[in-house]
């Protein structure tokens, strides 16, 4: 719950694909240390097993809140609740099909084998997952502007102004904006 509500401030001032990097790594290591627990005595496996689990909940969390934030960058309106429910999808097929895979890995191997794999599966996919995800921050990226029909050409473009109520204008007539600004630190502080 803490990593949720901080996340999104992280998010405003660090890139996407950073986070998602960091996130996808430390859910891979953690749960391949869940895994390893086995192999320890009976109090370690206690305390490590619970240390593991909340590493691995808090990388979770860094995934999900990047996933969101990108989907609610890239799509507006009804592809965003397209795109939210095909994600929600995959994530209901993949815990079906993670009990399948799973058992016939445990089978195969044991307690360790399904945690091993699912975890070196993670970190090998990883680089080519980042390669899709923006580099730039949240704040950097509510500048984007877009041409309105009739633009001519790219001389158009100006500097970009800020106003008090956050709104990001630009001062050629050729251009929109596409996004509010906001301070997520506030929304998480009016939440709470």
């Amino acid at each position: 719950v803490t990593v949720s509500l901080i996340m999104p401030t992280v998010l405003f001032y660090v890139s996407q694909r950073a986070v998602f990097v960091a996130g996808c790594i430390l859910y891979a290591l953690s749960v391949a240390g869940f895994g390893s627990i086995i192999f320890l005595n009976k109090t370690n496996m206690i305390i490590c097993g619970l240390v593991f689990r909340v590493l691995q909940g808090s990388a979770n969390a860094a995934l999900y809140t990047t996933s969101y934030s990108i989907f609610s960058m890239k799509f507006d309106g009804n592809e965003f609740m397209k795109i939210n429910s095909i994600f929600k999808g995959t994530i209901g097929i993949g815990l079906l099909l993670g009990l399948l895979i799973g058992t016939i890995l445990y089978i195969i191997g044991g307690y360790f084998l399904p945690f091993v794999v699912f975890s070196t599966f993670m970190l090998a996919v990883t680089p080519f997952v980042a390669k899709i995800i923006p580099s730039k921050a949240s704040h950097e990226e509510s500048k984007i502007m877009t041409k309105r029909d009739g633009a001519d050409s790219q001389h158009d473009i100006e500097e970009c102004v800020e106003d008090k109520g956050g709104m990001v204008k630009a001062t050629a007539p050729n251009f929109v904006t596409v996004r509010r600004q906001m301070n997520p630190f506030r929304v998480v502080c009016a939440l709470i």
